[in-house]
């Protein structure tokens, strides 16, 4: 052992440390293939990241503008319902108060055929007849603002849609 100079006991140390080095750098070198493969990936990954994020927002965008003509439809189908609503009120309305004309005209008619019957049978049998239902003459036309001529339930029918646009609006 003596044959160990001091010079030679510092190229060991310096041969271990290059060694040692030597393996050191090869472990990096391995290290820095795999960060570059997984830069990669990750490269990769991002891009596909943009392309599903674009589609996204493309899908979101077109279901944005599908809602919103989905929207304007449907309200002016509720706007029309509304609107055929009120006229169908007014007509109700409208034919309410007609029948309670009418059922007062009937009971009128019932009375005096009633007391027209009481006054024949007073002063004798009479003949025979058949009398035919008198018809009522048509209600007189009005001439409107805008030309047509209307008859009283369709000048009323049109005074109560008017004043119901009148409220609303």
């Amino acid at each position: 052992m003596s044959d160990l100079t001091p010079e030679m006991i510092m190229n060991i140390v310096v041969l271990l440390a290059l060694f040692v080095t030597i393996v050191y750098a090869i472990r990096l070198s391995r290290q820095l293939s795999q960060v570059r493969g997984d830069q990669e990936r990750l490269r990769k990954l991002i891009a596909d990241l943009e392309k599903a994020s674009d589609r996204a927002e493309n899908a979101v965008k077109s279901m944005r503008e599908t809602a919103e003509g989905s929207g304007d439809d449907l309200q002016d189908r509720i706007n029309a319902a509304r609107s055929l609503t009120d006229e169908l009120e007014i007509m109700i309305e409208a034919g309410d108060s007609l029948a309670g004309r009418l059922e007062l005209a009937a009971e009128s008619s019932r009375k005096s055929t009633t007391s027209g019957k009481k006054a024949v049978s007073r002063s004798g049998p009479r003949p025979k007849t058949v009398e035919k239902p008198v018809a009522k003459k048509p209600e007189p036309v009005a001439e409107e603002d805008d030309g047509k001529r209307r008859s009283r339930a369709e000048r009323q029918l049109l005074a109560a849609v008017r004043a119901k646009e009148k409220q609303e609006g």
